[in-house]
């Protein structure tokens, strides 16, 4: 964990110029007070240029340098379809982005009416769901309450997910910087981790697991507390900051991170015995920044722990999502390299396009080589090495797969038996490693810098730039005019519960409802992969999401639609489904705006309203 062994000062001196601004020459006076020509024309001039030395020459204003560049880098890449159409165009695919719109406007709508905003009865209704077990972002969604306030949720999930591989490369700049020194070797290093295949395969439409910031945050502090350069109390309560932060974003993360966290701090004293005194006290630090992180946050343990609901769990998801072996070699679609010649491999890698983040490249793994050469005597390197190699191991699941094809078990298999890691994806774990690569990468280059060392790190960035003319990046949001136009307010009560086709995950009935206003309930919601116990186990809700009646549909729907005190049902046109056929019991519907609207009749919600709630 020590750095390079060069000297921070005489290094920052090497890799910047400082400049100082010139000052104009006096002009001559006109005699009646007016300001020169040529002055006002250069006025702003000796501004520019101490903005300019500012920029160049020291360390506040480099890394405001790096942030700007990396934030023209998100726009140039990701949000130029964005920019064009903010409000009707949202960044991934899937139904995954209303959810996180839908929570961007949750929040502030729930500390606003004073509401509890770790439970909501807007979805799910009347029962209600516990959204500390749900992937909600509540510290995003707070921060941009703001931009969700004047320009509605679809922009702030927008501005959340663009400024996620902005955060997250800037972050690991500071932490490449604090390594080694120097700039533009800390640009590189931050770039490939910020716009690493993790960070833009999650960016489709898990904002939780992009927005990994905290992550290279913490190493950077627990570095610093190391070399002695900042005390344990500053350290305490930057981690405690940076941890509140993760817990608020991403749990599974928090989890992950305090997992790694731990075998880091282990690792390291087993490779460097010389830092193990610092090491230890380092480990004091950490533990007090998590006995604060829990105060914090003990509302959201509390209302997670004394909940009964029961996530979901597919024993086969560790073994599906997990690397794949020959993905560290081989490109995904994701990238622009891997759309043409290596998709017919990239195929056959399980799970998503998403979650398929191995793939360092050639040139970035010829740097590690380059790295491994230079510092392989230097404790710290050795360590950095070992933990990247551990975690790229742990990233490949409990069993082995070699182009789609599973064979040997591996050593995550013991894992699956743990609670909370039992839930982890094995090939998300690769947000540590391609951290570990980036600062590697970032430290040779500074070591000494050269013209073959600079072409290969211009090579990494190409291999590893984004297919961004694949259409997963950005997509049109749908929505008929009786929602987008405001008809509903007409038609429906303010506070009603409408069922919305389609329903749940099938459809973006979250996102519209978040951009009501939270007008009307859903007795449904895509905010979970299952419904809360005490909605019950409704045999209707499989005509709900496939469209085709079952038997006794008229019996069960009447039954769902009472005991649920369902006044309304919305279908979108077009949506594939017999749903004549299904809600036949309600009636004739009117077409209003691109949906039918069926008027639930108020006979079925008076007989049916003590119907029985099947269990879970």
């Amino acid at each position: 964990m020590a750095g390079s062994g060069t000297s921070r000062s005489a290094s920052r001196s090497a890799d910047t110029t400082t400049t100082a601004p010139d000052r104009d020459a006096a002009s001559p006076s006109t005699g009646d007070g007016a300001e020169p020509a040529g002055r006002r024309r250069h006025a702003a001039t000796p501004w520019a240029r101490r903005t300019a030395g500012w920029l160049r020459s020291t360390t506040r204003g480099q890394a405001t340098g790096a942030f700007l560049a990396y934030l023209i880098a998100s726009l140039g890449i990701f949000g130029v379809p964005i920019l064009r159409h903010p409000g009707t165009t949202v960044v991934g695919w899937g139904t995954d982005p209303s959810f996180y719109a839908w929570s961007m406007a949750w929040f502030p709508h729930a500390v606003g009416h004073g509401l509890n905003p770790l439970v909501t009865h807007e979805v799910w209704a009347p029962v209600g769901f516990n959204l500390t077990h749900a992937t909600a972002v509540p510290g995003p969604a707070l921060a941009l309450a703001p931009v969700t306030l004047l320009f509605g949720p679809v922009v702030a999930y927008n501005a959340m997910s663009l400024l996620a591989p902005v955060l997250a490369a800037w972050a690991a700049y500071l932490l490449c910087r604090e390594v080694t020194g120097k700039f533009w070797g800390s640009l590189v290093g931050g770039y490939l981790f910020g716009f690493s295949v993790y960070v833009t395969g999650q960016m489709l439409g898990h904002p939780n697991l992009s927005l990994v910031f905290p992550v290279p945050l913490c190493a950077l502090l627990v570095l610093r507390l190391v070399r002695g350069e900042i005390s344990h109390r500053r350290a305490v309560a930057g981690l405690a900051a940076a941890l509140t932060g993760e817990f608020l974003i991403s749990l599974e993360v928090f989890t992950t991170l305090s997992v790694f966290g731990v075998l880091a701090l282990v690792v390291a004293a087993l490779a460097m015995p010389r830092r193990r005194r610092a090491l230890y006290g380092a480990g004091v630090s950490v533990g007090a920044a998590y006995g604060i992180t829990a105060v914090v946050v003990s509302p959201l343990l509390w209302s997670y722990f004394s909940s009964s609901y029961s996530a979901p769990v597919y024993d086969f998801y560790p073994t599906l999502y997990a690397s794949d072996l020959v993905n560290f070699l081989v490109p995904t679609s994701l990238t622009h390299l891997g759309a043409g010649t290596f998709f017919p491999v990239s195929t056959m890698f399980t799970g998503d396009i998403s979650e398929q983040s191995a793939y360092f490249g050639l040139p970035l793994l010829a740097m590690v080589a380059g790295f491994t050469i230079e510092f392989w005597r230097r404790g710290w390197a050795r360590w950095l090495l070992a933990l990247t190699a551990l975690v790229c191991v742990v990233s490949l699941g409990p069993k082995l797969h070699i182009g789609g094809q599973e064979t040997m078990t591996m050593p995550w298999k013991p894992a699956l038996s743990v609670p909370l890691l039992k839930y982890a994806l094995p090939g998300r774990f690769m947000l540590y490693a391609w951290l570990g690569v980036a600062v590697m990468a970032s430290a040779w280059l500074a070591v000494r810098p050269g013209l073959g060392r600079w072409a290969l790190a211009g090579l990494s960035v190409i291999v590893l730039f984004p297919n961004i003319t694949a259409p997963f990046w950005h997509n049109p949001v749908q929505e008929p005019r009786f929602f987008s136009q405001g008809e509903y307010r007409r038609f429906l009560p303010e506070g009603a519960n409408v069922l919305v086709e389609p329903y749940g995950a099938n459809g973006e009935s979250t996102l519209w409802q978040a951009e009501s206003g939270f007008w009307f309930r859903m007795p449904g919601g895509n905010v979970s992969t299952r419904a809360p116990a005490d909605f019950g186990n409704w045999p209707i809700t499989e005509a709900l999401y496939s469209g085709q009646p079952i038997a006794d549909s008229d019996e069960e729907l009447k039954r769902f639609l009472g005991a649920n005190v369902v006044r309304d049902v919305v279908v979108v046109h077009g949506t594939p489904g017999a749903w004549r056929a299904l809600f036949a019991p309600l009636g004739r519907p009117r077409s209003i705006g691109g949906v039918d609207l069926y008027t639930v009749p108020r006979s079925i919600l008076r007989t049916y309203a003590d119907a029985h709630r099947p269990g879970p």
